[in-house]
């Protein structure tokens, strides 16, 4: 087994071997950005009224500036944070770092697992007419000691289903190579 956090410093680094698979997490910015363009309409109204009559805007307007600039800069940072957040598929191991969670880093070593499965969830939610569906995806492990392993797949590295079913292809791949060890 490699050590879960030189493998997270390593894809850091960019100083990894060519058969690791690395995804990335990608940020979504789309609330920052709106946010960021409140804060600017709201600041570009305060000048004109300001400008135009003399008069100042408010402290409603100056409120809501501030409320704006404020929210921008957290999402600002927490999508910049999922940036650094790194899925790792090895020969021998699964390694997920959520730059959200430093701490906290999901690994999966292939010879403690007996068997991988793709599991999935489909939620539908229907109101006035309009009906939405989502599905979840995560891999369902079973370890060779009888334990039971619900390892969830974060969205932010994109299609679940997919980075999953690439899991359980490295899995099945470690086990070919190595079959002749197990006999």
């Amino acid at each position: 087994m490699i050590d879960p956090k030189l493998v997270v410093t390593q894809v850091k680094q960019g100083n990894y071997p060519s058969d690791w698979d690395i995804y990335r997490g990608e940020g979504n910015y789309g609330c920052a950005i709106a946010c960021w363009i409140g804060a600017v309409g709201i600041g570009l109204f305060c000048v004109a009224v300001w400008a135009s009559s003399g008069i100042s805007p408010g402290i409603y307007f100056l409120l809501g500036f501030i409320l704006c600039v404020g929210m921008a800069l957290v999402y600002t940072r927490k999508a910049a944070s999922t940036d650094q957040s790194v899925l790792a598929i090895l020969p021998i191991e699964v390694v997920q770092y959520d730059a959200h969670d430093p701490e906290n880093i999901g690994w999966l070593y292939y010879p403690n697992i007996d068997r991988i499965e793709l599991a999935q969830e489909t939620r539908i939610e229907g109101f006035d007419g309009d009906i939405n569906s989502r599905t979840y995806y995560w891999l369902d492990i079973y370890c060779g000691d009888g334990t039971y392993l619900k390892w969830w797949i974060n969205s932010c590295f994109g299609d679940t289903a997919s980075i999953g079913k690439k899991i359980i292809a490295a899995y099945n791949y470690h086990w070919r190579q190595n079959s002749f060890f197990h006999l």
